[in-house]
């Protein structure tokens, strides 16, 4: 097995392990614009209404800076790469939260969510520069920002003997060459989790992404019941790419009822 495979597929064991110490889940893989309608941009859903919006991570409000201490404040955990400064940068541009990879890492930060009864989410993002070599059609499963979103506390087996059972969990990213709206499956985890590609964009270009959470885990897991979300990690990887280099920005991001 690569290295590669080894870290996504130790994702939701490290996050399974700290959602539990924090007493939520346990877990197993650039213009400002409205929603973007085009091949290599956001594919829209649904469009969500503003007054049905149940929480929000506005960024671009936070004043320009080094970020860690401001989101520390407000609960997220910083976890494996993410830990070390000279590892993995987090800034406020005004713009939103920078995310920045130096070297070959795998690096996430977490958040518990309480009272998680949302149906879909709404990302504001772009990349600066996307981990050279990555490709989940090549299964060479590296970002430069994955969101995830964590489905209650129910573990499913992983598929093998090593690896921990995890809750059900979506991943979103956007990619370089990946389909958009596809759902990319790991080496482990199938019964659980999936990775979602929701856009193509430039470097340098803002989409905005709006994916329906309770309709596609209906379709993914083949469940009428959708567990509450309870729990939201961003993760980088760069651990199989050429140069280990990335950078992603996000300035919103939003759960809707």
């Amino acid at each position: 097995m690569s290295l590669t495979c080894i870290f996504k597929n130790y994702l939701a064991a490290a996050v399974c392990g700290l959602f539990l110490i924090a007493g939520a889940i346990a877990a197993s893989a650039a213009e400002n614009a409205p929603v973007q309608i085009a091949s290599r941009g956001s594919v829209p859903e649904n469009a969500v209404k503003p007054e049905d919006c149940a929480y929000s991570l506005d960024f671009s409000k936070a004043p320009k800076g080094p970020a860690r201490k401001w989101l520390k404040k407000r609960g997220f955990q910083f976890k494996k790469d993410a830990y070390y400064p000279n590892r993995m940068d987090f800034e406020f541009t005004g713009n939103g939260l920078r995310i920045g990879a130096n070297s070959h890492v795998f690096g996430l930060i977490l958040k518990k969510l309480n009272d998680g009864e949302f149906s879909k989410i709404r990302i504001t993002w772009s990349i600066e520069k996307y981990p050279k070599g990555a490709n989940y059609n090549k299964k060479i499963n590296n970002e430069a920002l994955m969101i995830y979103v964590f489905f209650g506390e129910k573990k499913l087996p992983s598929g093998n003997f090593f690896m921990p059972a995890s809750p059900y969990f979506i991943g979103m990213f956007l990619g370089k060459n990946e389909i958009i709206r596809k759902a990319y499956l790991g080496r482990h985890y199938h019964h659980c989790g999936r990775f979602v590609c929701l856009g193509n964009p430039q470097p340098g270009r803002t989409i905005t992404s709006e994916f329906n959470l309770t309709e596609n885990f209906k379709k993914y897991f083949k469940k009428n019941n959708v567990p509450e979300i309870s729990g939201i990690t961003f993760g980088v990887d760069t651990s199989g790419s050429e140069t280990g280099k990335s950078g992603a920005i996000i300035k919103k991001l939003e759960f809707y009822k």
